[in-house]
């Protein structure tokens, strides 16, 4: 996730990241074993229907940044929020 944003905001944002990790972990450690006792061995579903959401999150909202430089891609964040505040004052 790194190369999605400046320099500057990394070690925010990866701390971010870390923090609401650690919380669902607390939060699934917590809720497991009541869960599992009310429906058995169907617990797994629930993660299993999260992970497919998860997946076409992905693969519909986050691009693809194989091969390309952080500043390739600042540059296009850059011209496209340039673009949007144009095409917006345009309007007006």
């Amino acid at each position: 996730m790194t190369e999605l944003m400046p320099t500057n905001a990394v070690s925010g944002t990866t701390s971010t990241a870390l923090a609401i990790n650690w919380l669902s972990n607390f939060v699934i450690g917590l809720i497991f074993p009541a869960v599992s006792d009310a429906i058995h061995g169907y617990i797994f579903l629930i993660f299993a229907g999260c992970c497919a959401v998860g997946f076409f999150a992905t693969l519909l909202f986050v691009k693809e940044t194989k091969g390309k430089s952080i500043e390739e891609l600042t540059s296009r964040n850059r011209n496209r929020e340039g673009e949007e505040l144009n095409g917006a004052k345009r309007k007006n």
